[in-house]
């Protein structure tokens, strides 16, 4: 499979384990389960780095995700980075026990400890602020691991 290729794979492997999980839908869908979680895709849940239109973009929460390859560690294992994107609207961020950011981010790094993408396990290697657009706030939560080629 061609490198590219088993990036698109890691991708589309996060993105169902997302959508399947009933608390990260729930809380992106403003706390309650969306009836088909699929509806979510394109509109909370993006396969890109996606962010709002202008800083009047209406109040919404998103989650977005991208695999990159910064090198081919050798011909036989590439080194992935998962990068997800957590923000919302400012106005949808205060929760009555938290803020929605840090709950989402929290729900997506248990959700992908052990969860079978890469060899061996997804190694949190950076938790920055994001902001990508006026009004919006987040997180940038990039995670590395690493796959085999063959």
């Amino acid at each position: 499979m061609a490198n590219l290729k088993k990036l698109t794979v890691c991708k589309q492997s996060v993105l169902t384990k997302i959508l399947a999980s009933q608390s990260i839908t729930s809380l992106l869908n403003g706390g309650t389960p969306p009836a088909d979680p699929q509806t979510l895709l394109y509109q909370s849940v993006y396969p890109y780095l996606y962010a709002p239109e202008g800083p009047d973009a209406a109040p919404a929460s998103f989650l977005c995700c991208d695999a990159t390859s910064p090198r081919p560690v050798n011909k036989t294992v590439l080194e992935v980075n998962i990068t997800l994107l957590v923000y919302a609207h400012t106005s949808k961020i205060k929760l009555a026990d938290g803020n929605l950011i840090d709950k989402i981010a929290e729900k997506a790094d248990e959700l992908l400890q052990g969860c079978g993408i890469g060899a061996g396990k997804l190694d949190l290697i950076s938790s920055v602020p994001y902001s990508p657009e006026k009004n919006f706030f987040g997180k940038m939560l990039t995670y590395k691991t690493t796959i085999l080629n063959g």
